[in-house]
């Protein structure tokens, strides 16, 4: 059984810092410690329980994200290996920097998607903002790797520097 994260009722915070919940950096997690991992939330630490309900299996190497994550960052970011689904809309930065794995957004995503991408898949149900595939700010080059598929469009500076 997957590991699910829903977002709990309520308006919740404006910005969220996801970076870091991976398939590869959880699977040795219990469901307690997962709910005590601190995240930041409107650039204040936060414990991941309290924004997000939390259930199934953090071994399984899939985690699904239920729910409109259009304000939570950096989701799949830095990922290796495993599958990140999310079922609704993702925020910025969602698959940058990824080496392996496959994300899933069945929505659209926000600017800065799978930028300096070197593995893994990245699929986009909807549209894509600004510098999908594309360098950060400072950098020589942006994806070198890896698979981006997306069923909508693109903002400008999609593949900037690839």
């Amino acid at each position: 059984m997957p590991l699910v994260l829903e977002p709990l009722p309520g308006a919740g915070p404006l910005a969220i810092d996801l970076g870091g919940i991976l398939p590869d950096r959880v699977a040795t997690l219990s469901l307690d410690e997962l709910r005590r991992l601190t995240v930041q939330a409107d650039e204040r630490p936060a414990q991941l329980g309290a924004l997000f309900g939390i259930a199934g299996d953090p071994a399984d190497g899939r985690i699904e994200c239920r729910g409109d994550f259009s304000r939570a960052h950096w989701l799949g970011a830095g990922m290796a290996w495993g599958d990140l689904v999310v079922m609704g809309a993702a925020g910025r930065h969602a698959g940058e920097r990824m080496t392996g794995g496959r994300l899933e957004i069945r929505g659209d995503a926000g600017d800065w998607l799978a930028c300096e991408m070197a593995g893994g898949s990245v699929h986009v149900a909807g549209s894509a903002g600004d510098n999908a595939a594309a360098s950060l700010p400072g950098s020589r080059h942006g994806m070198i790797g890896g698979l981006v598929t997306l069923a909508g469009a693109a903002g400008s500076l999609a593949g900037a520097r690839m």
